[in-house]
């Protein structure tokens, strides 16, 4: 419930000029609870005086399909443990500050979905 009062608007404010990144990102944070969150954005839409309710039918579609793709952009390749023996890194925040970093640059688009693909990445830009 607290998931949904914190995401509720989201897709309200949503736009085509949202990237699949920006999508992916409402994805995964909505996890299981995205049907109910696109259900309270419709109640919300349709509440008020919002111009363009069809926008979340175009956002729903969008959702389908990064939630469909092989291999998902949603879920990270890493783990802290691949990261702290790429670079040598005891455990601390430096791991959770660079996974979150590289799960970012998978959801936009930026590396392929891969361990192989990250790890190459991450050893190609060492000022990460």
């Amino acid at each position: 419930m607290a998931r949904l009062v914190a995401l509720h608007l989201r897709p309200v404010y949503y736009g085509p000029e949202w990237t699949d990144g920006a999508v992916r990102r409402l994805a995964r944070d909505a996890g299981e609870d995205l049907p109910a969150l696109l259900q309270l954005a419709r109640a919300d839409v349709g509440a008020s005086a919002y111009d363009k309710p069809e926008k979340l039918e175009d956002l729903a579609r969008r959702l389908d399909e990064v939630r469909d793709e092989v291999p998902s952009r949603l879920r990270s390749p890493v783990s802290g443990e691949d990261l702290m023996r790429a670079r040598g890194l005891p455990p601390g925040p430096e791991v959770g500050r660079l996974k979150t970093r590289l799960d970012e640059l998978v959801l936009e688009g930026e590396i392929e979905p891969s361990r192989a693909a990250v790890l190459r990445y991450l050893e190609a830009h060492p000022e990460l």
